[in-house]
């Protein structure tokens, strides 16, 4: 069977690793992402150090029935922190399907492209790449994460003023003594309010 899976962050990685596992390397795999490296997304594609995992290092493993993995890789990485930079986690997961790739020959193949459209087929799915390319599959998996972040309310056009995007985009254009105001209570602002520390901002943070 030839899977094509769209996207190549946490999950199409994770699925392709367990894919190939499971199958003994008779599955064919085509893994497809249009940037980055595999294992990150958006998730894990940050590279500020102050932005770290919210789960403890000794229960993010990989495989449920390998608990220690990622410990053990994390301490052979230099990591002993409870809490490691979310860099480190997607660096674990890009070489996780590296390995796989290793034990099972033949059996993954990425492409750097994006795709652009799917169509399905009696006898399986096409996808349409940017590139112009096809990729025929059997199946085809979507991982293609979280959509690109948007306004919770209507704002009005200010240019450097309002942002909305990922935090790393975000940090550069705060200047030391602005002050700064965050919509939302969640991990992102606890990723901007570190980040805004790790760049000593002096400026008030409401």
């Amino acid at each position: 069977m030839r899977i094509a899976i769209i996207g190549a962050g946490f999950t199409g990685c994770l699925l392709a690793v367990q894919l190939l596992r499971r199958s003994a390397g008779a599955a064919k795999v085509v893994l497809i992402e249009r940037g980055g490296p595999p294992g990150r997304g958006m998730a894990y594609g940050t590279p500020h150090p102050a932005h770290l995992l919210n789960v403890r290092t000794a229960n993010m493993s990989a495989f449920p029935d390998e608990p220690e993995d990622f410990l053990r890789w994390a301490r052979a990485h230099g990591g002993e922190e409870p809490y490691l930079p979310r860099r480190f986690y997607g660096d674990y997961i890009g070489e996780t399907l590296a390995a796989a790739g290793r034990d099972f020959p033949g059996g993954l193949t990425m492409l750097a492209d994006g795709a652009v459209g799917l169509d399905r087929d009696a006898e399986g799915v096409t996808v349409r790449l940017a590139s112009g390319r096809t990729e025929r599959a059997d199946i085809a998996a979507l991982c293609t994460g979280n959509a690109p972040p948007s306004s919770p309310v209507a704002l009005p056009e200010a240019p450097g003023r309002i942002l909305v995007g990922p935090e790393d985009a975000c940090l550069p254009s705060i200047l030391p003594d602005e002050t700064v105001l965050i919509l939302g209570t969640g991990l992102t602002m606890i990723d901007i309010a570190a980040g805004l520390a790790a760049q000593e901002h002096r400026g008030r943070v409401l």
